[in-house]
């Protein structure tokens, strides 16, 4: 591929102007003399001169006038003076900086020589749009924003991230984040990814540079709160110092073997906890446990030991324990029917035949709960000589 093109300046290229680009549009001919007629309006020899509204600005126009004509006594007009937007006049100075590497491609790889930083000189080039605005509006939602401010330091924006897995897209998104919060509210943003899972963490926790190797653009480096460094909290006093702390700290170590421990050394703190400060976390343990072993966990502890709170969840917990119950009882008595009518059905095969039920027999076969017992009595009492041999052999 011949890439001297790349090199030599723009006079030495053939390019195309306003002149001769395919894209351009003849120019209109100029409008003919109006002659005919109905476009002239010149008023009658004997007529006279039609009276001028006194807004109307021109000769001839018979045009209605854009507003009525003030009445008299009334106050003048005041015309609303629009401020027009102009945009930013740009220098010559900053378009021959920028356009220099349109004309001469291969002045790139030159540059960064002399900077000292190693770029292979290109092989071919294209000039792209320049607008990057999105043609269309791609919908982008961090998950909390916050806006910080302290005595000592300057308000900050605090975007939370809550990440359950490894994503190659997300650092392109929270680059994307952070360049957005800093250019629509002026102040500098900070990013706080949250983990359950170690390999998550340590991955978000790696700092991403975008840009060339030789030369890195950006480099993107979000706080990481997950199981690698987060406390495990197992001592009520450490617990009760900091709820909230502690909270995330149950959530991040969701699959820790601890985790046991350490729920029921926040259920033992929630005990003493005043009602308005226990059930929110409650509510945000069993949210952030989802679907993982932990969460059974939680829920029991939380039905023993926090019984008497009336949080949604302790509700819940304790309308599932009815409904277990009613279940159970349920079942139990479908069971304890279908026991009652296996024996009736070996009763009533050894009435059938005429044989003798002594009241001992009668009272065994109706006190057995066992429906295997019960069916292989059934099969025996269409052959056995007498109501006692169903029980032979047992």
């Amino acid at each position: 591929m011949d890439t001297q093109h790349l090199n030599a300046p723009s006079h030495a290229r053939p390019r195309i102007t306003g002149d001769n680009h395919p894209n351009r549009r003849p120019h209109a001919p100029a409008p003919a003399a109006a002659s005919s007629p109905a476009l002239l309006r010149a008023p009658a020899p004997d007529s006279p001169p039609a009276a001028r509204h006194p807004l109307q600005t021109c000769d001839g126009c018979d045009r209605a006038p854009f507003r009525a004509p003030r009445a008299a006594g009334s106050p003048p007009y005041r015309q609303k003076k629009r401020k027009k937007r102009t945009p930013p006049m740009v220098s010559s100075s900053h378009e021959a900086m920028h356009r220099i590497f349109q004309d001469y491609p291969g002045l790139f790889s030159r540059v960064s020589e002399v900077l000292g930083i190693d770029f292979s000189p290109p092989t071919s080039f294209a000039v792209l749009p320049t607008d990057l605005t999105e043609a269309r509006p791609l919908e982008r939602r961090v998950d909390t924003l916050l806006r910080l401010e302290t005595e000592n330091d300057d308000p900050l924006l605090l975007a939370v991230e809550a990440q359950g897995k490894k994503d190659p897209d997300k650092p392109a998104s929270w680059a994307y984040y952070a360049s957005y919060l800093l250019t629509k509210y002026r102040l500098q943003p900070m990013l706080l990814v949250v983990c359950q899972d170690r390999a998550t963490a340590e991955w978000a926790a790696r700092p991403v540079r975008f840009g060339p190797r030789q030369w890195p653009l950006l480099t993107l480096r979000p706080l990481v709160a997950g199981p690698h460094n987060m406390p495990v909290l197992t001592d009520p006093a450490e617990v009760r110092e900091d709820l909230a702390l502690a909270t995330l700290s149950a959530i991040t170590h969701a699959t820790d073997p601890d985790i046991g421990a350490i729920l029921k050394t926040m259920t033992t703190v929630l005990q003493d906890t005043p009602a308005a400060l226990a059930n929110p976390i409650i509510e945000l343990v069993a949210q952030g446990l989802g679907k993982l072993p932990a969460a059974e966990i939680w829920r029991k502890l939380v039905a023993v030991d926090l019984s008497f709170y009336k949080s949604p969840l302790s509700q819940e917990l304790r309308e599932q324990g009815r409904e277990q119950g009613r279940q159970e009882g349920r079942q139990e008595g479908r069971v304890e029917g279908q026991t009652q009518r296996a024996a009736e059905d070996v009763l009533e095969v050894l009435e059938v035949r005429g044989l003798d039920i002594p009241e001992a027999v009668r009272a065994r076969i109706l006190g057995c709960d066992d429906p295997d017992t019960l069916r292989r009595w059934h099969r025996r009492a269409v052959i056995t000589p007498s109501a006692e041999g169903i029980f032979t052999d047992e």
